[in-house]
């Protein structure tokens, strides 16, 4: 039994959390009011919070007046949410060529917190806030948190890749803290072999935690060490998945090896949390507290069962406006959930636009479903990459399993076929693995051709 917890929930981290000026526990109150709020009220709540931003982003920032005035366009012309549509989208290109013109003048800059995108395709993309609306982002991440089980004093172990999230934890400093506040187990997922893996279970035992936040990828590859050597692991509350699409044989080993529920989100820096798997696990709901989710396709909003790209438009974050930011990622529109939430819903996230193939037809296919059926049904394959740099061609790389066989090529072609038809020109490559990014994630699906926004 963990004894310290509710002394580190109640009186050590709340008091920290004052010292430190971080405080965001404040606005926990008011994010409960917010989702008892029907479709309604959350679209009139997003309203006019877009309403502010673009007054501020058109008097104060100097990009958004200058782009704005040479299409005649201003805040006053959007007079419902619909009208959005009238605002050019924001794309990475834009906002790094003009960084410095897209900061408030009415912002203190020593008061602002700078931050910066993974940067795992492109260089990467510096932010600005300021401390209010960080720890707004933050209470939205706690109060999301409780719906996979994820309570205030939680230890939590990362099976992480991402080198800017992970203090130095070898110095004396750090150990302290993390004992009375934080917590916290990492686990550079960068590097797993068996002795590494191993070790991993070993300390996940020792440390014992409620929570295992981790990358798919990684997570499925240790799942199936712990699977496959018959080990005994300890089964945290749940296991939280983030950063790379999450297939369904994935899922089903990773709660198999832990013995916990999995669940998703999909954030990203500029944003935090924009998209949430509950507890029916099927699709995500969108945060409608600080964001304004778009899912597009020919600057139309998508149907129902219709892929798009997503853009989203900050609510909050007046110092740095993100107005009909192109994150690069693609989804589905969804209807309600049955889990009662009134939150709009992502049937399906495709993950990045780059991660969804384009025919010559100019007919989008999600690159995490086409894996995950190949992998599905061909057991001799261990893994795949797919890259489509030209309409009509298409490479694939293969690792073979243990178990391989012709019948696997076999299945493979059929799959690939059946999404493709003869539109495809395939290359096959047979390599020893497939790499993984700086950033640390695993890209089974790699497109390089442009697709209409």
């Amino acid at each position: 039994m963990d004894l310290y917890k509710p002394v580190y929930a109640n009186i050590v981290q709340p008091l920290w959390l004052k010292y430190k000026r971080q405080d965001y526990l404040r606005y926990l109150p008011e994010l409960r009011r917010f989702h008892k709020k029907n479709p309604d009220e959350i679209r009139s709540y997003q309203f006019a919070k877009i309403q502010e931003i673009l007054n501020e982003a058109y008097n104060f920032v100097p990009f958004y007046n200058r782009e704005w005035n040479n299409i005649g366009l201003k805040p006053s012309d959007i007079k419902k949410l619909g009208d959005i549509k009238k605002i050019p989208i924001l794309t990475k290109e834009k906002l790094r060529a003009h960084t410095e013109e897209f900061i408030s003048r009415n912002a203190n800059r020593d008061e602002l917190i700078v931050s910066g995108t993974g940067g795992t395709t492109d260089s990467p993309i510096q932010l600005m806030y300021d401390r209010e609306r960080l720890l707004f982002k933050t209470a939205e991440m706690d109060f999301f948190r409780l719906w996979w089980k994820w309570e205030l004093g939680d230890k939590v172990t990362y099976l992480w890749g991402a080198p800017q999230d992970i203090p130095n934890m070898k110095s004396l400093k750090w150990k302290i803290l993390n004992t009375l506040l934080g917590r916290k187990l990492f686990l550079f997922s960068s590097l797993m072999d068996g002795p590494i893996m191993e070790s991993y279970v070993r300390k996940i035992n020792q440390f014992q935690p409620d929570i295992l936040q981790a990358y798919t990828n990684p997570a499925y590859i240790l799942s199936q060490y712990i699977i496959k050597n018959g080990i005994d692991v300890f089964s945290p509350k749940s296991v939280v998945l983030t950063a790379e699409p999450c297939h369904d044989y994935q899922r089903q080993s990773i709660e198999k090896a832990f013995r916990s529920p999995v669940y998703t989100f999909y954030g990203c820096r500029e944003g935090g949390y924009v998209g949430v798997e509950c507890t029916e696990h099927h699709g995500y709901h969108l945060n409608c507290s600080s964001l304004y989710t778009e899912i597009v396709r020919d600057n139309k909003d998508a149907q129902a069962g219709e892929m798009g790209s997503i853009l989203f438009t900050d609510l909050l974050n007046k110092q740095m406006p993100f107005i009909r930011y192109q994150i690069g990622d693609m989804g589905i529109p969804d209807t309600p959930c049955p889990c009662g939430s009134t939150l709009p819903k992502m049937k399906f996230f495709a993950g990045r636009e780059t991660d969804v193939f384009v025919t010559p037809e100019g007919k989008y296919i999600p690159g995490v479903s086409l894996c995950d059926r190949i992998i599905e049904d061909c057991q001799g394959i261990s893994a795949l990459q797919f890259i489509q740099d030209e309409p009509d061609r298409l490479t694939v790389k293969i690792v073979k399993g243990a178990n391989f066989s012709n019948k696997d090529m076999n299945e493979l072609d059929k799959r690939i076929f059946n999404y493709f038809q003869e539109s495809m020109h395939v290359s096959k490559i047979f390599v020893d693995t497939i790499p993984k990014e700086k950033s640390g994630k695993t890209r089974f699906c790699i497109c390089n051709v442009p697709k209409e926004i």
